[in-house]
């Protein structure tokens, strides 16, 4: 699920007056998950012989895709701002305010990925999946 939702407004209070407020509402929801059969239980032979390697050379990935990875985000954002303009002068003043969780998490076959270079292996990246 993903959508986006925002709102602004605007008004003249006077001819020298002017008040603007909005709001946005962003809400993302979504997994990248390996296709059936892909993802392998951690530690086995199998979850490091399935480690995704990828050849910078050739732009071609092998094994497996670069990793799952599950996303809950929501974010809301409120904003207000007032102007007061004379002929050769202006004064702004605003507020923002924003919140919202951010949940990310990512599994990887191997807990890492092959580096290489048309065939040539270069190096081996490692990360800390849960």
């Amino acid at each position: 699920m993903y959508y986006i939702l925002q709102t602004k407004w605007t008004g003249t209070f006077s001819s020298r007056l002017i008040a603007e407020a909005g709001m946005s509402i962003s809400h993302l929801d979504y997994n990248d998950l390996y296709q059936a059969g892909v993802a392998k239980t951690p530690f086995t032979p199998e979850w490091f012989a399935d480690t995704t390697a990828r050849d910078t050379g050739t732009l071609r990935r092998y094994f497996a895709g670069r990793s799952n990875q599950y996303f809950q985000t929501s974010r809301s954002f409120f904003t207000g701002s007032a102007s007061y303009v004379t002929g050769s002068h202006q004064i702004r003043a605003g507020v923002q305010y924003s919140f919202g969780p951010f949940h990310y998490s990512v599994t990887e076959n191997g807990d890492g990925y092959s580096v290489f270079s048309n065939g040539v292996p270069v190096n081996f990246v490692a990360i800390n999946t849960p």
